[in-house]
């Protein structure tokens, strides 16, 4: 239905609703993976803020869709009305899989201590090797790559970062300022398992916004 409307013609992909929310917006909190890619060809603007200051990146509910929107140039440090950035959230909610995913790609540390935040200490004290991944990222100096490419994600921005495909660098390259290829196991044992050993299988990343 969504590729026929846009076919037809005269649809305009970034409307939005009473609370500023696109039709982008409303796919990625509904986790709609393949109209999500379609509203993303159609060039539905990645970036986009609501009313309330949330980015699209701060709709989603898995990482699945976070990789979707991080590898399509989307901001994961965007600040809300609220003056929250998407890893506060991860880490108020203990959504370990999320925590990892933007630990490893380098967004900018919270103004929160992450260590300090009730649930993440949860699941610190129940998962050991969650207890020292952790510890290390946030203790131990980063890479000079990783440290590389958080600086070039921040000054590309919002505006620059869809637009690193048309950049005359080499696939490789390309691939990792987009992290396309981001390891989200600890120990071997992909984050959803170790999610679901801490008890939140069923937690979404973000408050559902309907």
């Amino acid at each position: 239905m969504v590729e026929h409307l846009i076919r037809a013609g005269g649809s305009n992909v970034d409307e939005t609703n009473k609370m500023g929310a696109t039709a982008l917006m409303s796919a990625v909190a509904l986790g709609r993976h393949e109209a999500v890619k379609v509203f993303l060809e159609a060039g539905a603007d990645i970036n986009r803020v609501d009313c309330n200051g949330k980015s699209v990146f701060q709709f989603a509910i898995g990482t699945r869709m976070a990789l979707i929107l991080i590898n399509r140039g989307a901001s994961v440090d965007v600040v809300d009305k609220q003056g929250h950035r998407a890893i506060d959230w991860a880490a108020n909610v203990g959504h370990l899989s999320m925590l990892r995913l933007l630990l490893g790609v380098d967004c900018k540390r919270p103004s929160l201590d992450i260590l300090k935040v009730p649930r993440v200490v949860q699941v610190m004290d129940s998962i050991p090797v969650f207890n020292t991944w952790i510890r290390e990222e946030l203790g131990n100096p980063r890479e000079l790559k990783r440290i590389c490419r958080g600086a070039i994600r921040d000054i590309l921005g919002p505006s620059g970062l869809p637009q690193v495909d048309r950049l005359p660098i080499p696939r490789l390259m390309k691939d990792f300022l987009l992290a396309k290829k981001i390891d989200l196991s600890i120990g071997g044992i992909s984050m959803e398992k170790w999610q679901k050993t801490a008890g939140g299988e069923g937690m979404y990343f973000m408050p559902r916004m309907f």
